[in-house]
């Protein structure tokens, strides 16, 4: 609980340092836009470990934050898939960076006509679709289940959708996709 909440708040400022920088400095190299995307996309991931696994860990640890314990269900359906699409974007626009980078390297004269801004940004709203596309067959993954428990009058989880879709196998689905 400490450790993690202690690394996402130093990560936040980190990326939150990075992005005001090269945003002060005006500069309009690939490699700068990238690197701002890249520390929104690594701001969204915290955002995802903050929710998905500090906030709902402190309950069972110390006794405190029992009301957003209890909402951990509602946490999982929503916050999840959030985290799957940034961790998605974050690998991705890394791969990116270093084909610039590759690319700057190996063919410096034709870089400065491959290389630029608006290619960047291109590549960055490229990888933030491609990502939100590959993602999308998790968002309806979960689903909630209410139900009457023994212990508790009214119990709510969250529980793996089936897919009864002609165009999804599910066994294709958790063996290629997943």
């Amino acid at each position: 609980v400490y450790v993690d909440g202690f690394l996402c708040v130093l990560g936040y400022f980190g990326n939150v340092i990075t992005i005001l920088v090269l945003h002060k400095d005006g500069a309009k190299t690939s490699n700068a836009i990238m690197l701002q995307a890249l520390a929104v996309f690594d701001n969204c991931f915290l955002t995802y470990v903050i929710f998905y696994v500090v906030l709902r860990s402190v309950y069972p640890y110390n006794g405190e934050l029992e009301a957003y314990y209890d909402i951990r269900s509602y946490i999982v359906a929503f916050v999840l898939p959030l985290g799957w699409t940034s961790q998605t974007c974050t690998i991705w626009m890394v791969v990116v960076m270093a084909l610039d980078r590759f690319i700057i390297v190996s063919k410096p004269l034709k870089a400065a006509t491959i290389c630029t801004s608006v290619n960047a940004k291109r590549a960055v709203m490229g990888v933030t679709i491609s990502a939100i596309l590959f993602n999308i067959p998790r968002w309806p993954h979960y689903y909630y289940v209410a139900f009457t428990g023994a212990t508790d009058a009214n119990a709510t989880f969250v529980s793996h959708m089936s897919f009864d879709s002609s165009l999804w196998d599910e066994d294709i689905y958790r063996k290629v996709f997943h």
